[in-house]
């Protein structure tokens, strides 16, 4: 069986998206504490965040295994903003 032109496209975007998600995740972190003079883990949960949207992105050509990733992310994105909003290691945990 061959594959479409149209098939490797978009399976190429989606590890576009896989290893723009890898180079924010790995590279946030050491800049953050270089170079910020504020709060780092905040802005480190909402690149996490941002990183597993990206990754559930990549996997957006199955429907039933984007539904899977999505929740998790969500609830990984809606934990992170609760940690940063009433700064407890609760939900910080729970984001992890």
């Amino acid at each position: 069986m061959e594959k479409d032109s149209s098939d490797i496209a978009t399976r190429e975007v989606n590890f576009n998206f896989m290893l723009t998600g890898l180079i924010l995740l790995m590279a946030t972190g050491p800049l953050l504490r270089e170079y910020s003079p504020w709060g780092n883990q905040e802005v480190l949960e909402i690149v996490f965040g941002a990183s597993f949207l990206l990754f559930v992105a990549s996997v957006a050509g199955n429907m039933r295994v984007f539904w899977l990733a999505l929740v998790p992310a969500l609830i990984a994105v809606v934990c992170a903003l609760l940690a940063i909003t009433f700064e407890t290691r609760v939900f910080h945990h729970l984001m992890l």
